[in-house]
């Protein structure tokens, strides 16, 4: 898809796929396809792009809310934003400590804790009430790009 510039994708508990577009025109916003889906337009979300700015990494939680992880516009702090299903308005933020340029986010395997790579470290936060935990600088290792977890083993 030329000119297309997707920057987070995840799966519901029902195998729709929710990606992220950054790109301009046509495809600019938070799209989601249905399993088996052929078709490049998708359904778009509806959720504004201004608000909360730039958004990048997606996730839902076991309730399944849609998170996103957005680096900020000029009016709405850098953080993760929490979407309700079927809303295009965020019900709550976690914006605890300042996040530089955040990108991508997981949780553990509980739903308990969220991680968020950001610009400057990995940061980790209680998801019930945003608090922030951890946070583990990367250094002369860069920027993070990417953060994930093992999936259980099996018995």
């Amino acid at each position: 898809m030329p000119g297309v510039g997707p920057s987070g994708m995840a799966l519901d508990a029902s195998n729709n796929l929710y990606v992220v577009f950054q790109s301009h025109g046509v495809f600019r916003g938070i799209f989601k396809y249905a399993p088996g889906s052929g078709s490049l337009s998708g359904t778009n979300l509806g959720i504004t792009m201004t608000q909360p700015g730039h958004p990048h990494g997606i996730a839902f939680d076991r309730a399944g809310d849609l998170l996103l992880v957005a680096d900020g516009a000029p009016s709405v702090p850098s953080g993760v934003y929490v979407y309700p299903p079927g809303s295009k308005t965020f019900s709550r933020s976690i914006t605890a400590r300042r996040m530089f340029a955040p990108t991508w986010l997981a949780f553990d395997q509980r739903g308990e804790r969220l991680f968020v790579t950001d610009g400057l470290d990995i940061g980790e936060y209680r998801y019930s009430d945003g608090k922030a935990l951890t946070s583990e600088k990367q250094g002369a290792a860069g920027q993070p790009s990417g953060v994930a977890f093992d999936p259980p083993e099996r018995l």
